[in-house]
């Protein structure tokens, strides 16, 4: 049995917020050095996969940074911002984030592409940054 259970943040999906026919999955999580967790996991769009990317504040609320700066979510702002998506052609996941030893993050998954699958790598900065 579990008690004392708090729900500390949930993102929902409504037609103003993310595209139509949207899915988003989240696979892993890990504790930023700024104390944010960094989730990740897919989002596919009208069969386009891409891995995403989204920060979650000590407060429940989702943010993003602009060449730097942070930008916490506001009331009423669409969640769709805030998600950093990764990919190109074929169909991304993402499976698993880990912070680096220098704060960035190391996010894992695969692509595949006309039949081929491959590993999917990226490295960011804290920020969700390249």
């Amino acid at each position: 049995m579990i008690k004392n259970l708090k729900i500390f943040a949930t993102f929902s999906q409504s037609d103003e917020d993310i595209p139509t026919g949207a899915d988003i999955t989240v696979e892993g999580c890990a504790v930023t050095t700024k104390g944010e967790l960094a989730l990740v996991g897919t989002m596919e769009v009208n069969e386009n996969r891409d891995i995403l990317l989204a920060l979650v504040n000590t407060e429940g609320k989702m943010v993003r940074y602009e060449k730097g700066i942070l930008v916490v979510d506001k009331v009423g702002e669409d969640i769709i911002s805030k998600i950093t998506p990764f990919g190109d052609l074929g169909a991304q996941s993402g499976s698993s984030v880990k912070t680096t030893l220098e704060g960035g993050l190391v996010i894992t998954g695969s692509n595949s592409l006309e039949g081929n699958s491959v590993i999917a790598l990226v490295k960011t900065n804290a920020r969700g940054e390249f």
